[in-house]
């Protein structure tokens, strides 16, 4: 609102900014949004929010934490990694299966909803990725993986956005990705608390699905319940003999044909500028991205 930033909840269409419902100053839930939130999520299972003022539609979505420290961006969808490496000619190796991986990602390069994704100049092979991404609200070191289930604050949309020319010399030289996907990643808009996954949660394993649709067409769907490893196995192998912190993303890696890459461009190639390019998870939160 105007040059204001703030923290809101939301149920169904009604929009309410945190501070009123907590009574808590703006600022101050700013500084202290995992505390605040982690104190605090009792007490908002118990309030109706008909009874607060809405924001009305007199705002835009920002990217959903103003801190982010790292990003853990996966690669836990086996359907997705066998069609990458398919098209290049290779055969899967058993070490995907014996451990997930993962690469950090930028965090001065994050896109929010309703934002244009700049790619870069030389690029011509432009892709997207549907991925989940996970919040982690409390720190932590060498968690088990339902220490790990239990650091999490809630679930979000990501777009791991890539330049597939690049990416494709880069990987060649062993290391990487670097230029091919630093340049933006999308994240939001809203999350979708843990709380509100329990009933959803089997073994570990969450039924959640999502969708990727290019210019109101969908071209993907998956569910967050065809990942190979589970989250709390993602969580718990990033905080091995290091520390997450509060802010920390998790992203799972693109879901199983979420990306233009698995059919080598796919029969309407890769993406051009002026492309809409839609992540919706559950039906219920909307990432939304024109392309530069």
């Amino acid at each position: 609102m105007g040059d204001r930033s703030l923290y809101a909840v939301r149920d169904g269409d009604r929009v309410v900014a945190l501070s009123e419902v907590l009574a808590v100053d703006d600022d101050q839930i700013k500084d202290n949004i995992f505390p605040v939130w982690n104190e605090s999520l009792d007490r908002l299972h118990r309030i109706d929010l008909s009874s607060y003022r809405t924001l009305g539609n007199d705002y835009r979505m920002l990217v959903p934490l103003d801190r982010i420290p790292n990003i853990r961006d996966f690669y836990a969808f086996e359907q997705h990694v066998i069609n990458g490496r398919r098209n290049r000619g290779l055969e899967m190796i058993k070490e995907w299966y014996e451990a997930p991986v993962f690469y950090f990602s930028n965090t001065s390069s994050l896109i929010a909803s309703g934002e244009t994704v700049p790619f870069p100049m030389t690029s011509v092979e432009k892709d997207f990725e549907a991925e989940f991404a996970f919040i982690v609200a409390r720190e932590g070191r060498d968690l088990t993986r339902s220490e790990a289930i239990d650091s999490i604050m809630g679930v979000t949309c990501a777009n791991d956005w890539s330049a597939r020319d690049i990416q494709r010399k880069e990987v060649k030289i062993g290391l990487g990705p670097a230029k091919a996907k630093d340049f933006a990643t999308s994240l939001g808009p809203w999350i979708i608390t843990m709380d509100e996954l329990i009933p959803r949660i089997r073994e570990g394993v969450i039924d959640l699905p999502i969708t990727a649709s290019i210019n109101g067409k969908v071209y993907s769907r998956n569910n967050l319940n065809s990942m190979y490893w589970t989250v709390g196995d993602l969580v718990s192998k990033a905080s091995e003999s290091t520390r997450v912190v509060p802010g920390d993303v998790i992203m799972s890696g693109t879901v199983g044909n979420g990306s233009l890459l698995e059919s080598g461009g796919g029969p309407m190639g890769w993406l051009k500028k002026g492309d809409s390019v839609v992540i919706e998870i559950d039906g219920s939160v909307r990432l939304v991205n024109t392309v530069g």
